[in-house]
Order: structure tokens, then sequence, then C-alpha cells
């Protein structure tokens, strides 16, 4: 409900601020000319929609191991629900398969993202960690939460998730030792 308010919020102030700039614009025009209203308004949508990178934003992932140690057919995907919002999630989702050289499960990728509803609120995973256990892959995912107006960043929350994300069936399956043999 919280991001629902926040995302509200922000769409208004946005429209109060396309307004103030339609509004600047046709003072511009009124006393400089045509001229300074282009540039002004040039100006503001080219920097508006500027989106800086940066490489310590990468994220530091471990347990996993290289894509070329699992066969391509035999690679399974999961998804997991780390946090449900009224109109967002966020979800982790991790690649998987039995290794060629053992019947050991590996996990070759892992990412998080936030889907869903997401102005003003950006999903910053820091640390993903995921080791293959029981039936199961354990995970634990470190990241920060932006919460922005107008995408200038207010305040950052620090968000930890830790759990299990079941393995395929088939996959389970072929773990299970026959008894009779």
């Amino acid at each position: 409900m919280l991001h629902l308010l926040w995302n509200i919020l922000n769409l208004a102030i946005l429209l109060y601020f396309l307004y103030l700039c339609l509004k600047a614009t046709q003072l511009l025009r009124q006393n400089l000319g045509w001229w300074a209203a282009s540039i002004f308004a040039v100006g503001v949508f080219s920097s508006a929609g500027k989106s800086v990178t940066n490489p310590a934003d990468e994220v530091q992932k471990q347990g996993l191991v290289s894509r070329n140690r699992v066969a391509e057919q035999a690679i399974r995907r999961t998804q997991v629900k780390l946090q449900k919002e009224l109109l967002s999630s966020y979800n982790l989702y991790l690649l998987y398969g039995p290794a060629k050289d053992s019947s050991s499960i590996v996990v070759i990728d892992a990412y998080s993202t936030m889907n869903g509803l997401t102005g003003g609120v950006v999903w910053k995973p820091k640390l993903i960690t995921v080791h293959p256990a029981e039936n199961t892959l354990k995970y634990n995912v470190t990241g920060m939460l932006e919460w922005r107006l107008l995408g200038m960043t207010l305040y950052s929350e620090f968000k930890q998730y830790q759990g299990n994300a079941p393995l395929n069936e088939s996959l389970r399956l072929e773990r299970i030792p026959n008894p009779k043999t």
C-alpha cells in the first residue's frame, strides 16, 4: 500500500512539475522570445531522460559455477517471490541443473528484479548467494531499496531475504536413491 501511495505522490508531483515547465516556457517566450523558450524546453527534456549506471552497482554473486558445467538441455529455471506488495513484487530467478561430471545440482546464474508498478521505488540487489542443499536451493539476497521523488533518492532502505527455493520436480526425483539397487 505504501508503494501505491508513493507512486501516486510521484505522479502528482511530476504532473505539477510539467505544468510549471509549461508556464515557465510561456513566460520565457513572452519575455525573451521563441529561441529562449525552445532552448529551455530542450534542456529540461534532455536532462530528464539521463540514466547513469555505476559499475559499483554490479551485483556480486556467490555459489555459482560456469554455464558449461551443465548440459544446455538440463538447465532449469525457478522463480522465488521474495516480497509481494499490492501492485509489485521482488523476485529472485535461479538457473540450475545437474553437473555434467557428477550428479550434484549446481547453480549457474541468479538475478533479482522488482516487477509491477515500480515508479518512485528502485530495487538494487547487491549480493546474491545460492547453495544447493537437500532438494532445495538455499538463497540469501541483500540489497538496497531506494525511495525516489522525481528521480532524486530521498531514502535508502537495506533489505535482506533468505530462504529455500524448491528444485524442479524431475530433478528431485533423480536425486532420491532407489532402494531396489
